[in-house]
């Protein structure tokens, strides 16, 4: 992947910070590189990108021949994509909870998470919980800072087969592969939370961040598994109804451009790329059947619309 980054301050909601840091969270749209995707009277979600950055084709393989795969990128062989967090406020509680964590400072480059939550009138320490769909870097780096844990009072949530893959791994590369520092930094980050981690077995749990929160929603996990052993998408339920508000399907796809109309085509990063395929399929299916609005942490920013099927493939509509 290639990054480029741009940060800037608006010096009126700079202002509104000065008199009320709740109402600048609140106010959440006016904030460099995030955007609102979802609320209503008790929940709020907005989408953070922590990096933009864009897919090249070399890294994808499939049935397709290389002139089809080729038409979704550009003349460079790119097609734009984004690393992206979701901040999810629960308004009767005050809680916050992030859906993974972005990079941190694992990889050059820069991280936009810990300004964009300042922006919002947030601290490290604001954050109650961090859901993780799995523990690549892009999504679990930013957990740590300059080595340490970046947010103090967290408790952080992940499937058990995540959790053991990724310590597995490490624990062979200790002995067999030094150099594998995805390991190595999934490990560090666990290691810094120590009790406030907690693994779950997916479709067996429903995240119990607060007593207060399940009152209204919950969080449930959706096992996802194929792009690594333990990957979930995560459903955004309220109480007394069935249908889902909100899915994020974290790394279910990659390159939007390619994979909605083409799901059979898979990037490296998939550990099991049929398995990943029958559960982009099943989730996206799910998706397009029931109108439930998707959140991918990697189709560009904002990363939020509609799904319907398409040909043998999935058509993606941006929520405006």
């Amino acid at each position: 992947m290639t990054y480029t980054a741009k940060t800037f301050l608006l010096l009126g909601l700079g202002f509104i910070f000065l008199l009320c840091p709740a109402a600048a969270a609140e106010a959440g749209t006016d904030v460099p590189f995030t955007r609102l995707i979802f609320q209503d009277e008790y929940f709020k979600v907005t989408a953070i990108e922590d990096r933009p950055g864009s897919f090249d084709v070399s890294l994808f393989s499939g049935p397709a021949s290389q002139e089809e795969r080729a038409a979704y990128f550009d003349s460079q062989g790119k097609t734009p994509s984004s690393v992206h967090v979701l901040l999810a406020h629960h308004r009767p509680s005050g809680d916050y909870i992030l859906i993974d964590a972005g990079f941190g400072d694992s990889v050059p480059g820069e991280s936009r998470l810990l300004k964009a939550l300042e922006g919002l009138g947030l601290a490290p320490s604001d954050i109650n919980a961090i859901v993780l769909t799995h523990l690549h870097p892009d999504h679990v780096g930013g957990l740590l800072w300059q080595g340490r844990r970046a947010f103090p009072k967290a408790k952080v949530f992940l499937s058990e087969p995540e959790r053991d893959y990724w310590l597995d791994l490490a624990r062979k590369a200790a002995l067999k592969d030094p150099g594998n520092a995805g390991a190595a930094l999934a490990k560090n980050a666990l290691e810094a939370y120590g009790e406030d981690v907690h693994a779950f077995r997916p479709g067996e749990f429903s995240l119990p961040i607060n007593p207060k929160v399940l009152d209204y929603y919950s969080l449930r996990p959706v096992d996802a598994h194929g792009h690594t052993p333990g990957h979930i998408a995560v459903q955004l339920m309220a109480k007394s109804e069935e249908k889902p508000k909100l899915l994020f399907i974290g790394d279910l796809l990659h390159a939007a451009a390619l994979q909605f109309p083409r799901p059979e085509e898979y990037p490296s990063y998939d550990v099991d790329p049929q398995t990943a395929l029958a559960a982009r399929r099943r989730v996206l299916d799910m998706a397009a059947e029931q109108g439930i609005p998707v959140a991918g942490i990697h189709i560009p920013f904002p990363g939020t619309g509609t799904v319907e099927k398409y040909g043998e493939g999935y058509r993606f509509i941006p929520l405006p």
